[in-house]
């Protein structure tokens, strides 16, 4: 094998192993939705009274289970075309939003 070689074997072993490790934290955060009702609302998104996080996140079930998991949260908005994830807080209104999805705890 040459050096090339061994680089490139490297570089792709390393890539495997980011995506094993987001993949990995993507589920446990799923495993943390404890069972809560939500809705996903296509073409919506929910604004609160304001966002209070923004991350990136492969699924709406993973953007889903980050809202689960923070008391603050009480809908978020997913954006597929960029794995866009905002958490927002407080009542708020849902608007027709193409190509993004609203994720509510009841339809409100």
């Amino acid at each position: 094998m040459t050096l090339e070689t061994l680089e490139s074997l490297q570089l792709q072993y390393d890539t495997k192993m980011k995506e094993y490790n987001q993949l990995t934290q993507d589920y446990k955060e799923v495993l943390k939705t404890g069972g809560a009702n939500y809705v996903q609302l296509k073409d919506k998104a929910f604004f609160g009274t304001s966002f209070f996080e923004m991350s990136i996140k492969k699924t709406i079930d993973t953007c889903q289970a980050s809202c689960s998991s923070n008391p603050k949260c009480s809908g978020a908005t997913y954006v597929p075309g960029f794995k866009g994830c905002f958490l927002a807080t407080g009542d708020g209104n849902i608007k027709t939003n193409t190509g993004t999805y609203a994720i509510i705890t009841s339809l409100k």
